[in-house]
């Protein structure tokens, strides 16, 4: 396993922090008027996904954290554990609804993930930035309402809810941005 000085830590290099995996996001050298220079590191925790700040020694180390990412297809849950499958090699990976968070509700069986594993095991699950999803249930369209305005709510079939558009109606495939959790457009 590589080990870092203060000094080496650039954007995107995995490292151990308290027992925590984190990325480096920023790193700064200062020098000040009086007493010894010092690096202020920003990173974030892989786990929580807080960033955090911090400052340095030139002699501080820290060791490479053992962070990979894939690509696995979801395929079932029970009681809150969720089972991928690396379809490479046939690997099947489980996760806890924890490491899942917020994103649960756009997991869908037979879908593509990038899961990122820390010594083998999962921490996050993350969808595509994009999906393509049924609308099950809106308002009916009115007809003095402008085209462009997001000014009513639609159930999606996962039953979120998402502001879109007056002409989008129940059936409607639209693509939503899963960050955000935005209408982006109707898919025809």
């Amino acid at each position: 396993m590589k080990t870092y000085l203060s000094n080496q830590l650039r954007y995107g290099i995995k490292i151990i922090f308290n027992k925590k995996p984190y990325s480096i996001e920023k790193n700064e050298f200062v020098k000040p008027g009086k007493g010894q220079v010092f690096y202020r590191i920003k990173m974030r925790n892989l786990i929580t996904f807080k960033s955090i700040e911090k400052t340095f020694r030139t002699t501080d180390f820290f060791k490479e954290a053992n962070i990979i990412n894939i690509k696995l297809k979801y395929l079932y849950s029970i009681n809150e554990i969720y089972y991928f499958i690396n379809q490479d090699n046939c690997e099947q990976i489980s996760a806890d609804k924890k490491y899942i968070g917020n994103n649960l509700i756009w997991l869908f069986s037979n879908e593509n993930y990038k899961v990122t594993l820390w010594n083998n095991n999962p921490i996050s699950v993350i969808p595509n930035k994009f999906i393509k999803i049924k609308v099950k249930d809106t308002t009916p369209n009115v007809k003095s309402d402008t085209k462009s305005s997001f000014n009513k709510i639609a159930v999606l079939s996962n039953n979120f809810h998402i502001k879109v558009p007056s002409f989008i109606q129940i059936g409607d495939l639209i693509k939503v941005n899963t960050i955000t959790k935005e209408y982006i457009s109707r898919v025809k």
